[in-house]
């Protein structure tokens, strides 16, 4: 299930004050970028694209920036930030395709969450309101 032995294209466990700068991380078992207990995260300049399940998951993850980054085609959310996420700065990211058959493409169940300067594309299959 989701909750046991997932897989990423990156994880980060244990970790204090890290970047995660300009990758490429596409068509990934199931998540591309796993944090695992991280404090002071930046992640940055990235495609996260074609996932199975999520563009971003984490477990503990505090004092996170995710800025200027292209979230295209995940499965599930771009980002899926639940309750154990805490002080997120989301801004200047794209969004675009992701978590079809859902009402929105990314989903925050977490505490101190800011999302800011995005772009939203809600042009996804099948268009139902024809704009």
């Amino acid at each position: 299930g989701k909750n046991d032995g997932w897989s990423g294209c990156l994880l980060i466990m244990h970790s204090m004050d890290t970047q995660i700068i300009n990758n490429y991380l596409h068509d990934c078992k199931e998540v591309g970028i796993i944090l695992w207990t991280t404090n002071i995260t930046s992640i940055e300049g990235n495609e996260i694209e074609y996932n199975v399940w999520y563009g971003i998951w984490a477990y503990e993850a505090f004092n996170t920036d995710i800025f200027d980054n292209s979230f295209i085609s995940n499965t599930d959310y771009a980002i899926a930030l639940n309750n154990t996420w805490h002080n997120t700065l989301i801004t200047d990211n794209e969004f675009g395709g992701n978590a079809l058959g859902n009402d929105s493409q990314a989903q925050d169940n977490a505490t101190g969450t800011v999302f800011d300067y995005y772009y939203w594309n809600d042009l996804i299959e099948p268009d139902s309101n024809s704009d």
